[in-house]
């Protein structure tokens, strides 16, 4: 990275000792597995007057789109259980055992790259209610009753949904190739390692699955498919006056699973080798992405939208490599992705309001290398930012100097010395982010 100025970031724990962890193994059979799902406009919940702007955001699909270009994701299934006691016989005939026990994301509306996908980008100043999330899920449904007390009863299954504002957010970094990388997450010293749960939670919802929900499993063909999960929370994020916190109007979500009937040590919820065996227990999955080798990489306050879990190491308490409670999924060589939906409202606003920053522009574009370019912008009002350069990776390439920008016509000259390639440009300010593409011949 070139580095004009220093971006400074306050509030967080930096882990400076990181070593990148290596990504876990996906067993093929859990690869790109299939979708039978209900379309997502069925819980497209509107806004509730005709003065709200209201819009589906989609991460993985900003993601896609502003940094890969269009490049498809390797899609899996993470199966979500409470312990490590029950586990998979793939077709290579050996055991895994469930690793992960409670899954989320955060969910930054300030993010530029929803630009790519033609979602408004947001201000610190814009709160929102959060009135869907919806995600692809995977109910492997073993055991439909138990005997209690000799009454044969249904076993009912739960997953355990939580929601947090700012105040139930934990902020951390960790520096690798000499740059902060930012991550959020709940609140690490309010998990509670024995139920799961984090009591920094703003709201708890219950999912419950019975014996009319789809197992999505077919052994037969060798197959999963998944269907849609959703939940109509209802939460509101904060806001915040010029000064505060950027961060402050960023929200999060967690997902665990609550079996009826817990697993014993070794039970098996598939056996790929051998359809005939015998299981004896539920399991719920999630379907998460990646691109193989692709190191996420999140190096602004104005973009915090990483996944995290709890994976084994964690599950009781314990600190590894820095971490504790939960693990960003940007701390793997390959960065994993929970792609879910979510619909936001926020009232009142102008398309002019959510969008401080206005008819940004690079030119000459493309540039010649080694050449001097020019980023024109219209500020709505007085405010203080820098231009960054990104590659295509999303990593920073270059960074100007923090200044301030005036109401109106800004123009800000830069000469980066940039190799021939596409960028991205950005403008980021204390209001709002703008982005566009770069071209470097």
């Amino acid at each position: 990275m070139k580095k004009f100025t220093t971006f400074l970031v306050a509030g967080f724990a930096t882990i400076s000792a990181f070593a990148q962890m290596s990504a876990p193994a996906i067993p093929a059979v859990e690869k790109n597995p299939g979708l039978k799902a209900t379309e997502l406009s069925k819980f497209n919940k509107k806004a509730n007057r005709r003065t709200d702007y209201g819009s589906w955001y989609s991460y993985t699909d900003a993601y896609k789109e502003g940094v890969l270009l269009g490049q498809e994701y390797t899609t899996f299934v993470r199966w979500v259980m409470p312990d490590t006691n029950a586990g998979f016989v793939y077709t290579d005939g050996k055991y895994g055992s469930i690793g992960i026990h409670v899954l989320g994301s955060m969910f930054d509306p300030k993010d530029s790259l929803f630009q790519s996908t033609g979602q408004e980008v947001l201000t610190k100043f814009n709160p929102y209610t959060v009135d869907t999330i919806a995600w692809t899920e995977y109910y492997v449904r073993n055991l439909d009753s138990i005997d209690i007390g000799g009454v044969m009863t249904e076993v009912i299954d739960t997953v355990v949904v939580e929601y947090f504002d700012f105040t139930g957010i934990q902020f951390r970094g960790f520096t690798f190739n000499n740059m902060t990388h930012i991550n959020g997450s709940p609140k690490t010293s309010t998990y509670q390692k024995g139920s799961l749960r984090n009591t920094s939670a703003i709201k708890t919802d219950y999912i419950l699955l019975g014996s009319k929900d789809r197992d999505s499993i077919d052994l037969a063909n060798g197959r999963l498919y998944g269907s849609v999960g959703y939940v109509v929370p209802g939460i509101k994020s904060m806001s915040t006056s010029a000064g505060t916190d950027v961060r402050i109007n960023t929200t999060c979500f967690s997902l665990a699973f609550k079996p009826m009937v817990r697993a014993n040590l070794g039970d098996t919820i598939i056996n790929w080798n051998n359809v005939a065996t015998t299981k004896k227990i539920n399991s719920y999955g999630v379907r998460m992405a990646y691109i193989e080798n692709n190191f996420w990489e999140i190096t602004s306050p104005f973009r915090v939208n990483n996944a995290f879990w709890t994976n084994a190491q964690l599950l009781f308490g314990a600190t590894v490599n820095g971490w504790s409670s939960y693990l960003p999924t940007t701390a793997y060589n390959t960065g994993f992705f929970l792609p879910y939906d979510i619909h936001i409202s926020t009232q009142n606003l102008k398309t002019a309001d959510i969008q401080p920053i206005q008819n940004l522009a690079v030119y000459p574009n493309p540039a010649n290398m080694g050449s001097n370019f020019h980023v024109s912008f219209n500020s709505a009002n007085i405010t203080s930012g820098n231009v960054e350069i990104m590659d295509l990776n999303g990593k920073v390439v270059a960074a100007g100097d923090v200044r301030n920008f005036a109401a109106g016509v800004n123009t800000v000259s830069l000469n980066a010395s940039l190799t021939a390639g596409i960028y991205m440009v950005a403008v980021k300010t204390a209001n709002g982010t703008q982005s566009t593409k770069l071209i470097v011949q």
